[in-house]
């Protein structure tokens, strides 16, 4: 994660002191103070920029029971986390809940997951299920990072183009086109209309190339 963080600009670093077991204010004070069975048994916080990221382990086995008061520990932890965060750094406080190894091949694994990030209470949550190879752990990893806050999908090496129907005026312009320039400009006019009903503007366009015998 460290790595990923590196990788598109970020200095990460560790945040220890949001997992601790006490509120903001609270450290001594028994109200303040949760035990140590409503928290994880091993949580890991780390900083990038404005994000804030809270690391902790499933079960073993993903039954309800146990999944659920994993879950329970993990969101105790998160709101200890956002009383020392401040309001829009809070916003920002994501979770990840890693799996056994071999769990993103097991059905039950899966539906678990699904479930977990579904529950959005106090932070957004995101489950990586670990394969059972260690060399695939890096595919694995980069399609969790994809759906996180470390996410940059506009940074891409492919090529773009535009599409014909992007470029009507274009696509009217040259001799080629096999689209009649009287029905591009009827095309045009029903585009730029106020038509907020698509269903509408698709049968119109479709009347429009009928009525200049195009279909």
């Amino acid at each position: 994660l460290n790595a990923a963080a590196r990788k598109i600009g970020f200095d990460p670093y560790d945040q220890p002191g949001l997992t601790r077991a006490w509120f903001k204010g609270g450290e001594g004070t028994e109200k303040a103070t949760l035990s140590a069975s409503d928290l994880p048994t091993e949580t890991r916080s780390l900083r990038f920029d404005r994000y804030t990221f809270l690391l902790a382990l499933m079960p073993d086995e993903p039954t309800p029971e146990s999944v659920g008061d994993c879950v329970r520990r993990f969101r105790n932890q998160c709101v200890i986390a956002r009383s020392f965060l401040a309001p829009n750094e809070a916003l920002d406080l994501q979770g990840i809940l890693m799996g056994p190894r071999g769990s993103d091949q097991d059905d039950d694994w899966k539906a678990i997951a699904l479930m977990v990030e579904r529950d959005d209470r106090v932070v957004r949550k995101f489950v990586w299920l670990r394969p059972a190879k260690p060399d695939e752990e890096d595919v694995s990893f980069e399609d969790l990072l994809r759906r996180s806050a470390l996410a940059r999908p506009w940074i891409s090496d492919a090529e773009f183009t535009m599409a014909a129907l992007d470029n009507i005026n274009r696509l009217a312009a040259e001799t080629t086109s096999s689209v009649q320039r009287d029905l591009m400009d009827d095309w045009i006019r029903l585009a730029l209309s106020d038509n907020h009903n698509p269903d509408r503007l698709v049968d119109q366009l479709i009347s429009a190339a009928q009525a200049r015998n195009a279909v």
